[in-house]
């Protein structure tokens, strides 16, 4: 018998179980952060990827660094971040 000790990347059930601790790390940490900041992973993650708009330039790094501190509480480092020049 065989049994399983960590969670296969790539499996069909990937994404519902990436989802589910996004989500759990989100509600854990909802009343360290901006509501828009726990919006944003509520609302804008697909997965691994971050969806999201904003007005300007500056509102995109403060975006970046909230959401990357945030899940950061969870073990969750965000790599695929936009170069800031």
């Amino acid at each position: 018998m065989y049994r399983m000790n960590v969670h296969l990347f790539g499996g069909t059930w990937s994404p519902s179980c990436c989802n589910f601790a996004l989500h759990q790390v989100d509600s854990d940490n909802k009343d360290y952060y901006d509501p828009d900041i726990v919006s944003s992973v509520m609302r804008n993650f697909y997965v691994d990827d971050c969806l999201r708009s904003v007005e300007s330039e500056e509102k995109a790094v403060e975006l970046v660094k909230c959401l990357t501190d945030l899940l950061i509480q969870g073990g969750f480092n965000l790599t695929k971040r936009g170069e800031h020049k």
